[in-house]
């Protein structure tokens, strides 16, 4: 279950890794990370999205050989 918090910020969480995922896209890859990162800073008092982030943080380094 997301808290008030969680549910209050995911449509600007949800934002930013969207648009980190069309940086990624266009080929814009250091932009991308920047997008993840704002994401990362929006989501840090929710666990939920903080997680969420942060896996996804660990996803784009790995896919990198990071």
């Amino acid at each position: 279950m997301m808290s008030k918090f969680s549910k209050n910020i995911a449509a600007d969480v949800q934002a930013e890794i969207a648009q980190a995922e069309a940086s990624e896209a266009s080929g814009h890859i250091s932009e991308s990370f920047q997008h993840l990162e704002n994401a990362h800073v929006l989501g840090q008092e929710s666990t939920w999205w903080h997680v969420k982030v942060h896996l996804l943080m660990f996803l784009w380094l790995s896919a990198r050989g990071i």
